[in-house]
């Protein structure tokens, strides 16, 4: 089962997190500058060391040179399952 998440980043900032704002959308603040691909690929790191899958398993489908992305995540979770590794009860910006 494939879902996407919509993402908004901040590179280079003090340390790395992921967090859920009242709306709804997902944030993530990382340290990495957004060079060379460096805030992606740290995004990526971030998001399959909390699922517990491989990154291969995450594509930025969108978003590649912007602070909002929405990344596609392969296998065999649920978006239920995906918000409950995330640490997420709720979240409004899911696309399925």
């Amino acid at each position: 089962m494939a879902c996407v998440l919509e993402i908004k980043v901040f590179p280079q900032a003090g340390r790395t997190t992921l967090s859920i704002e009242p709306s709804g959308r997902i944030i993530a603040h990382l340290k990495s500058p957004p060079v060379d691909g460096k805030a992606n690929k740290e995004l990526i790191k971030l998001l399959a060391k909390m699922l517990s899958i491989s990154p291969m398993d995450l594509t930025i489908v969108f978003g590649l040179t912007s602070r909002i992305k929405r990344v596609k995540i392969t296998g065999p979770l649920t978006s239920e399952q995906v918000m409950s590794k995330l640490g997420f009860a709720v979240q409004t910006t899911f696309i399925q």
